[in-house]
């Protein structure tokens, strides 16, 4: 989905229930930053533990 020309999120829902969304937002200059995060349900209910369910990761990328 695109919010506008500098917007744009992208999401994926996986049959093992693992969700997926991404944010990716063009700064300007050659500046883009990449945020994503992904959630998987399945691993929460087998370990029993919240950390591994929850993952969020920042990427910057600079291009000329």
């Amino acid at each position: 989905y695109r919010f506008d020309d500098k917007t744009s999120v992208k999401g994926t829902l996986s049959d093992d229930f693992k969700a997926r969304a991404l944010v990716t937002y063009m700064c300007g200059g050659g500046v883009t930053a990449n945020i994503g995060m992904s959630i998987n349900l399945k691993k929460n209910a087998d370990a029993g533990g919240a950390a591994d369910t929850f993952k969020f990761g920042t990427k910057f990328v600079f291009s000329s």
